[in-house]
């Protein structure tokens, strides 16, 4: 052997020495077969040594995935590729083994390919398995709640796990890679690399290794509150910072709301008492010491005061428990007393509280001190039911007692009595001296009606000078008739009104129950109807109610009802009555006297309506139009040829007011008539009232010129200083004593003293009512100066009028009587 054939071969010899050292499998595959395989390949694939390898066919190796690469033609395109390849061999025992294989040409002379293969099976399992371990990690920080953010030394986000998403709102390849300073608002944004920069040189920083709570910004820019924890992880020479981050803006609002509940808890207006299952109090608010009195040491742990009211009795409790037990809740109005011992009235609620297996654990309670409230409520249904002048039950209260009263009547087959009364005498004191007066009138009647009721009896005041007295379980209608007539009796008395005496009297009208009707109202109107009928009669100032009243009653209503529309309709019309003077016989004066038909009614006597007209107020309205139609008559006779004739008006006590001057001076103004061609007539009830009031208007009428004459008289009270003080013209006798003046020798001889005593006071007097020719004869003899009735003429048109100017018949009738004046 040559040297250069022993170098080579020991060359060779080294190479394969090498070869058997590489741990990777190394074969030579010709034709499809390995020829050579290295004893470290042959056991890597399961052989005891190449011996077994040698001669088998490359496709014996091959995993059933990669057969097709490990063909003649697969060979020739891995060699033709640059690198290796991974792919799965097929061990002696069956086992898989993942390796890196690279295939070269041995060139053109040998043929066939060397192939290397590097066993890359337990390292790719422990990539897997860490990419698994990965994985798994990844999902778990995606599942937790709390936001998982790393972060660069240089302030780079480096990951970013679901819940930082849900936080943030950044989807991960949106913020990786960004400043953290974008999930940061200010200031902390702008001092944030300052932070990292103190951190790197001092390793201390305020924020790292502690909870912190700050502020954090969204996508949108909005700022929330977070808490963050912030630590760093080393790896080797690389440091990252790892920030755990939680959204607490639901906790920072349940604490606010907390806190909100705490301060409303303690500063609210309304006592607030918790208590355990069997009611004992375990916390209180402050209100419940305010309101009670009772501090908390005396509350807390015992059972709530209001269970020891006095003012509420056993059956309120059972209700209580039983709407608790029943519902889980209860709420209501109780009174209670405080500590001092003060009553006052609460609203309190009660709920009851479950714990989670539904078992009641707790009550709450709240109660605010509405005795404000009540006493208001109290007051205001006082006033509802109470008349204020004179503290009586008011017509409401009375018709629900009335109503209560028949149904107990029916029940017990009892009877009752309803009585209706009014003031006769009231209205003229409220109109002449003021409502002050009258109001203090009503007050001292209701005073004597509750003297002389009973206990038992309820009296009320109906409104106006309208009282009502119900009596029940009454053993005869005698017993109605004994309070009838000590009702009577109780206002003869004269009232003293601060200095004015006046004298009313009591008309009663009197409604059995359930005799006469079960109807409150129907009894209310029934003995309204009675009271009437007493009013007429004047005898007893009582009366029963009987089905007869009914239609005299609901005719007075008929003609309260279309006395209202009445003026306006025209259904008013004047009629005059001449006055004859006795020393010619001629005719110098007529009275003016209101009629009225209506259209349903047909003619309705003065007697009937006048009254009503009073009674409504209606009469100021009439009495200007009554004044003005007769001011309009005078002006017509006087521009007719009979200036001469005077219109006597009758005043009516509610027309004397403040105002009455100007009135009737602007109707005279008005009609153009001449002030001495109207004469005002007035009673001596009619000023008996205000009589410094009367007087000036008086005075004003007759500065006026207008002539002034006192009707009615006799009949009052105080009259001849009435006749010193007012400046009357003329005295009007009442028809009352010239009726009865030819037979009783006492009216003649009082006809005889009122002509003497106002002829000494210059007075003109004018006889009313005068029908006989044996009256007028008297008259005459004591030279009477005018006289007026049926005998001269009844009321009359004016028409009628004008044809008794031109033919008077008092020349006829003086000659008669042989009158010679």
């Amino acid at each position: 052997m040559s040297a250069k054939e022993k170098e080579s071969h020991g060359a060779g010899t080294w190479g394969l020495r090498l070869l058997e050292l590489v741990s990777d499998l190394i074969a030579i595959v010709q034709d499809g077969r390995i020829v050579y395989a290295n004893g470290s390949g042959a056991r890597m694939l399961g052989f005891d040594g190449p011996a077994r390898l040698i001669g088998r066919t490359l496709a014996d190796l091959a995993h059933r995935d990669y057969a097709d690469l490990l063909t003649p033609e697969g060979l020739a395109l891995l060699a033709s590729e640059e690198g290796s390849v991974t792919l799965k061999l097929a061990g002696h025992d069956g086992t898989e083994l993942d390796v890196d294989l690279t295939v070269r040409h041995l060139g053109e002379g040998a043929g066939g390919y060397m192939m290397e293969a590097r066993d890359i099976t337990q390292s790719k399992r422990s990539a897997e398995a860490l990419r698994e371990r990965e994985g798994k990690l990844a999902g778990i920080l995606d599942g937790v709640i709390e936001g998982i953010v790393t972060i660069s030394t240089d302030g780079r986000i480096q990951s970013f796990n679901a819940a930082a998403s849900r936080i943030f709102g950044y989807l991960p390849e949106e913020i990786i890679g960004q400043p953290i300073s974008r999930l940061m608002p200010e200031p902390y944004a702008t001092e944030h690399n300052m932070y990292m920069e103190r951190y790197a040189k001092s390793g201390r920083t305020w924020i790292m290794n502690v909870s912190r709570e700050l502020s954090g910004r969204h996508r949108d820019g909005s700022v929330f509150p977070m808490e963050i924890h912030v630590s760093e992880l080393r790896q080797g020479k690389e440091r990252l910072f790892i920030g755990v981050i939680r959204d607490i803006s639901e906790r920072m609002k349940a604490e606010e709301r907390l806190r909100l509940s705490a301060t409303v808890f303690e500063t609210a207006a309304e006592g607030v008492m918790v208590t355990d299952d069997d009611f004992k109090v375990s916390v209180i608010n402050s209100a419940v010491t305010d309101i009670t009195g009772y501090p908390a040491e005396e509350i807390v742990g015992f059972k709530p005061p209001f269970l020891n009211s006095p003012y509420q009795d056993e059956k309120f409790f059972l209700s209580l428990w039983e709407s608790l037990m029943r519902t889980g809740r209860w709420a209501g109005e109780l009174w209670d007393k405080t500590k001092t011992g003060e009553r006052y009235a609460q609203h309190l609620s009660i709920s009851s509280v479950r714990d989670e297996q539904g078992i009641v654990s707790q009550y709450v309670m709240v109660f605010s001190d509405i005795t404000q409230r009540r006493l208001d409520e109290e007051r205001i249904l006082y006033q509802a039911t109470h008349d204020m002048l004179t503290e009586l039950p008011n017509r409401m209260l009375f018709l629900e007692h009335l109503s209560k009263a028949v149904e107990r009547a029916h029940e017990k087959g009892s009877r009752g009595a309803l009585l209706f009364l009014d003031l006769e005498g009231f209205k003229l004191v409220n109109d002449t001296l003021g409502h002050d007066i009258g109001d203090f009138l009503l007050r001292e009647a209701s005073r004597r009606l509750v003297h002389v009721s009973k206990d038992s009896d309820m009296l009320a005041r109906l409104g106006g000078d309208e009282f009502s007295i119900l009596l029940q379980d009454l053993s005869s209608e005698q017993e109605a008739v004994e309070m009838a007539q000590t009702i009577i009796e109780s206002m003869k008395p004269p009232f003293d009104l601060e200095g004015y005496e006046a004298f009313v009297t009591a008309n009663i009208g009197i409604a059995l129950f359930p005799d006469t009707s079960d109807s409150p109202q129907a009894l209310l109107k029934n003995a309204t109807a009675a009271k009437t009928r007493a009013k007429e009669q004047a005898k007893t100032n009582y009366a029963f109610f009987t089905p007869d009243i009914t239609d005299a009653f609901n005719e007075r209503l008929a003609i309260k009802t279309n006395l209202v529309k009445a003026l306006d309709r025209g259904e008013f019309h004047l009629l005059y009555q001449p006055k004859l003077d006795m020393s010619n016989g001629q005719i110098h004066g007529v009275e003016a006297l209101l009629r009225w038909r209506n259209p349903w009614l047909g003619f309705v006597s003065p007697v009937r309506f006048i009254p009503v007209l009073e009674e409504t107020g209606l009469i100021v309205e009439v009495g200007e139009w009554v004044l003005e139609t007769a001011c309009r008559q005078q002006k017509a006779w006087a521009e007719a040829g009979h200036p001469e004739i005077r219109v006597a008006v009758n005043l009516s006590a509610r027309q004397i007011r403040p105002g009455l001057a100007d009135m009737v001076d602007g109707i005279l103004r008005k009609t153009g008539a001449d002030p001495g061609g109207i004469e005002i007539e007035i009673t001596e009830s009619l000023i008996m009232g205000d009589a410094d009031l009367a007087a000036q208007l008086l005075k004003d009428l007759s500065a006026m010129g207008i002539p002034l004459a006192m009707d009615d008289f006799g009949t009052g009270y105080s009259s001849l200083s009435y006749l010193k003080r007012f400046p009357l013209d003329t005295i009007k006798i009442d028809r009352s004593f010239i009726k009865d003046m030819t037979a009783e020798s006492d009216d003649a001889e009082i006809v005889r003293t009122i002509i003497t005593m106002g002829h000494s006071l210059r007075r003109r007097i004018v006889a009313e009512g005068v029908e006989t020719t044996e009256q007028l004869a008297v008259l005459n003899d004591l030279e009477c100066d005018e006289i007026q009735g049926y005998l001269v003429s009844p009321p009359a048109q004016p028409e009628r009028i004008v044809d008794m100017l031109k033919n008077p018949p008092g020349p006829e009738l003086l000659q008669s009587i042989g009158a010679a004046r």
